[in-house]
């Protein structure tokens, strides 16, 4: 059996003077809006998964704000991906 193909994507967040524990959180809530499910969230990332594909978020610190980085495998690895990252971009942050 051939492992599936992995599709990322890095994107800027615009985040300035949210905090990486407040990017995590906001992550673990778009992959729940999203419908994955056994949602872990670290200190360092956050993943889940649907029936047919795994999906980690976490984020680089630029030393100016953070890039949001998304990993995902599986048959639906590039519709999951995408639904995050668009997910991700709808957060309001206060």
């Amino acid at each position: 059996m051939a492992s599936p193909a992995l599709y990322w994507k890095g994107q800027a967040t615009g985040t300035v003077g949210v905090s990486f524990s407040d990017l995590l959180q906001g992550a673990k809530q778009v992959m729940q809006k999203s419908g994955l499910t056994d949602i872990n969230k670290s200190s360092v990332d956050v993943s889940g998964r649907t029936p047919n594909c795994h999906a980690a978020m976490t984020f680089v610190d630029t030393g100016s704000s953070f890039v949001l980085i998304i990993m995902a495998a599986g048959s639906e690895a590039k519709v999951v991906r995408d639904k995050l990252s668009t997910g991700f971009d709808s957060l309001t942050w206060l």
